[in-house]
């Protein structure tokens, strides 16, 4: 729900509401993705910028717990994306929740994440960590490493 007071938005919107994309499956998303992990946000900082669109660009620490793809010694993962409010272009982060992220590597050299992307709050992951599970085992039972 969204209140307005003032010409302002007060409170998150529903992403889904807003955005309408075709998630593609995660057979997809583990080839196109530059990482699949499950992570906890430290950080949101907001950069100042915004999109097209009049939303927030957004830096995003991670701690990663669990990797299907990306190098798997890594400590923190940063992300750069945007508090989607009509777009399907970021992805609306909370400071100390967990998520399955499905990032890719952007033009400008950084990794960020969308809401059409697979990413999602890790209590409504279940199925898609599951896939993964899934297509990581075929894949190491293919080369060979089960």
């Amino acid at each position: 729900m969204l209140f307005v007071a003032g010409g302002t938005i007060l409170g998150r919107p529903d992403a889904a509401d807003a955005c309408s994309c075709e998630k593609p499956s995660m057979v997809v998303e583990l080839k196109r993705a530059s990482m699949v992990f499950i992570g906890q946000v430290m950080r949101i900082k907001q950069t100042g910028e915004q999109n097209s669109f009049h939303e927030s660009k957004v830096i995003v620490t991670l701690n990663p717990t669990r990797f299907w793809k990306g190098p798997q010694d890594t400590r923190r993962v940063v992300l750069h994306t945007v508090r989607n409010q009509v777009s399907c272009d970021g992805f609306w982060f909370e400071d100390g929740k967990t998520y399955l992220v499905v990032a890719h590597q952007q033009p400008d050299g950084t990794v960020g994440t969308s809401f059409c992307s697979g990413t999602e709050v890790i209590d409504k992951a279940t199925e898609n960590i599951a896939a993964l599970d899934q297509l990581t085992a075929a894949s190491d039972h293919l080369d060979g490493r089960r």
